[in-house]
C-alpha cells in the first residue's frame, strides 16, 4: 500500500501539472495551425519559446498541489525517517525541488523576483524573502529560511535548513531548524550555511565559508573560513575602501 501511495503522490505532484501544461501549449500550437493550415515544421524556430511557455505553465500548475501539501509542514525538530504521511510529503516536495532545479531555463527564471517566487512556489508551500533580495545560490528549504531585504546570496552558495544525521545509538533522523539571514547581509559564493544559523544584518560571509549548524553571526561583522569565524567588523572594510579611493 505504501508504494501505491507514493506513486499516487508522484502523479499528483508531478504528472498532472506537466500534462496540463503540455495540453495548454498543444492547444496554443493547434489553433493557428488549423486556422491557417500551417505545416508542423513551421514551429521549429519557436520551440524554445514553446518550451518556456510550458515551463511557466508547469510551475504555475504545480503551486495549488504544493499549497495543499502545506497541511503537512516540514518539521522543526529531529524526526525519524518514514514516520507517517508528513515525512512522505516532505520527501516528495524535496524530490520535486530537485527535479525542477534540473530543468533548463529554471536558473534564468530565478534571477527575477517574479520568476524566483514562481519556481519556489512550485515545490514549497511558503517562503519568506524580503524585497530586493538577490539570490544566485540554492535555498533548499525556503519554508524554513528567512532572507531579509536587499540581502545577497552569491552564486554556488547553499542554504540548507535540514540534514540527515546518525545518532550515537545508530538511528538515522531528519533534523531541521530555521535559518535567518538579516537585511543587507551578503553570503559569499560557494558558502554553505547549515540549519539553525542566524546571520545578522549588514554582515558579510566570505566566499567558500562553512557555517556549522546553529552558528550565530552578529550584525555588522565579517566571518570566513571552514568552519567560519570572526574576521573583522564590516565597518573596517568601508573605511579601508574610502582610504583607497583617491576621490575620497
Amino acid at each position: 500500500m505504501r508504494i501505491v501511495r507514493v506513486i499516487l503522490v508522484m502523479i499528483w505532484l508531478w504528472v498532472w501539472p506537466a500534462t496540463l501544461a503540455a495540453t495548454a501549449v498543444g492547444l496554443l500550437v493547434a489553433a493557428p495551425s488549423l486556422a491557417w493550415h500551417w505545416p508542423w515544421f513551421v514551429w521549429f524556430p519557436f520551440l524554445p519559446v514553446l518550451y518556456l511557455c510550458w515551463l511557466v505553465l508547469f510551475l504555475y500548475f504545480c503551486a495549488p498541489g504544493i499549497r495543499r501539501s502545506g497541511r503537512f509542514p516540514k518539521p522543526r525538530h529531529a524526526v525519524q525517517p518514514g514516520a507517517g504521511r508528513k515525512m512522505v510529503m516532505v520527501g516528495m516536495r524535496g524530490l520535486r525541488g530537485l527535479l525542477i532545479s534540473s530543468l533548463p531555463l529554471v536558473p534564468l527564471l530565478r534571477q527575477s523576483e517574479w520568476g524566483r517566487r514562481l519556481v519556489i512556489r512550485a515545490y514549497c508551500p511558503s517562503l519568506n524573502i524580503g524585497k530586493g533580495a538577490r539570490i544566485f545560490g540554492t535555498i533548499w528549504d525556503p519554508d524554513l529560511t528567512e532572507v531579509g531585504e536587499r540581502a545577497v546570496i552569491g552564486a554556488g552558495a547553499t542554504i540548507a535548513a535540514h540534514a540527515w544525521t546518525v545518532l550515537p545509538n545508530g538511528k538515522t533522523v531528519y533534523v531541521t531548524a530555521p535559518v535567518k539571514i538579516g537585511a543587507r547581509a551578503n553570503v559569499g559564493g560557494g558558502s554553505l550555511v547549515y540549519y539553525g544559523c542566524v546571520i545578522g544584518e549588514d554582515t558579510l560571509i566570505e566566499p567558500m565559508s562553512y557555517l556549522p549548524p546553529f552558528t550565530e553571526v552578529p550584525a555588522g561583522e565579517v566571518w570566513g573560513g571552514r568552519p567560519a569565524s570572526f574576521q573583522q567588523k564590516r565597518s573596517h572594510l568601508r573605511k579601508a575602501g574610502a582610504a583607497a579611493d583617491p576621490a575620497g
